[in-house]
């Protein structure tokens, strides 16, 4: 396989270590390159997409801990003073202190 990937790319597949064997390139595939390419880079944005996502849900407090129990705490969306949290889900609009 490793060898198929190296030809493809326009590598001859060659171990410098025995003796006469020149390794050569030559022009090789652009397109296979390109998609290569164009593969790390999706996966690398998707890698990144995906912790600012994880970091932002951490940094929200959209949703307390399942744990938490039903009382007043601060409001998450940050329009009052405090919310509800009946241990389930957050009151339609803030309130008391």
């Amino acid at each position: 396989m490793w060898t198929r990937l190296v030809a493809a790319l326009g590598t001859d597949a060659c171990n410098p270590a025995v003796a006469g064997c020149k390794a050569t390139t030559s022009s090789g595939s652009p397109v296979l390159v390109l998609v290569v390419a164009a593969i790390v880079v999706v996966i690398v944005l998707s890698i990144v997409a995906l912790a600012i996502r994880v970091r932002r849900r951490r940094r929200s407090g959209a949703l307390p801990p399942p744990a938490t129990a039903p009382g007043w705490y601060p409001d998450p969306s940050g329009e009052g003073a405090s919310r509800y949290w009946n241990g389930e889900r957050w009151t339609d609009t803030p309130g008391g202190d």
